[in-house]
């Protein structure tokens, strides 16, 4: 979790973890993932959950 999670963001359904992951795939985090090219999103805390699965050029 590189973007620090729930800690210092209000948790918004996963929305904080997307724009993570769209970061790493990018190469713009702050926390980077060297090579990161694939990054899986899961979230919920009850139903319904969901996943995204993001992946690079």
């Amino acid at each position: 979790n590189t973007s620090g999670g729930s800690l210092s963001e209000a948790y918004v359904h996963g929305i904080n973890l997307i724009i993570e992951a769209t970061r790493q795939i990018r190469g713009t985090s702050l926390n980077q993932v060297a090579g990161a090219r694939l990054s899986l999103v899961t979230s919920g805390n009850m139903v319904p959950t969901g996943a995204l699965l993001l992946r690079g050029a």
